[in-house]
């Protein structure tokens, strides 16, 4: 369904401004149109609310995976917290090219859901010495994959 909206949202983007068309299509409203003035708040109050959630899970899932099972103290968390958000602003005072970043976090992405992490979920339910064969060649495969699809992305 998401797709679907996704595309028609870029064909009527199209249709409406044609080769004008901008990669944000709010973009290409004037400032003062009320439809785009309340099209950019939403966008805002979105990205407002929305990334606390995502650094509520990011957070958690540092913490699972450095072994901290036990809730923090409240200055250890506010800490921990700080951290996290100094290292991501970090890196995005790093990027001026968001787009280029999107595109290697794609390649990455796509190329570990794709190739990578079935055959390594696959290992764990079967253990054969042929399936085991198999599975660690998808996963060279997917490594080998990444690295190309990395480097055209970067090129």
């Amino acid at each position: 369904i998401a797709a679907v909206q996704y595309a028609l949202i870029m064909v009527f983007g199209f249709l409406t401004f044609g080769r004008a068309t901008q990669g944000n299509v709010l973009l290409n409203y004037a400032n003062g149109d009320l439809l785009g003035i309340g099209a950019r708040a939403a966008i805002g109050i979105s990205m407002l609310f929305g990334y606390p959630m995502q650094f509520a899970g990011l957070r958690s899932g540092i913490l699972e995976a450095a072994g901290s099972e036990i809730d923090l103290p409240k200055g250890k968390h506010r800490l921990v917290t700080a951290a996290i958000l100094g290292g991501i602003l970090g890196v995005a005072c790093l990027f001026h090219d968001l787009g280029k970043f999107q595109a290697i976090e794609g390649a990455l992405l796509a190329a570990f859901l794709i190739y990578i992490a079935p055959p390594m979920m696959a290992l764990r339910l079967w253990g054969g010495p042929w399936a085991k064969a198999r599975f660690y060649t998808f996963i060279g495969i997917g490594i080998v994959l990444t690295v190309v699809g990395c480097k055209v992305t970067m090129a």
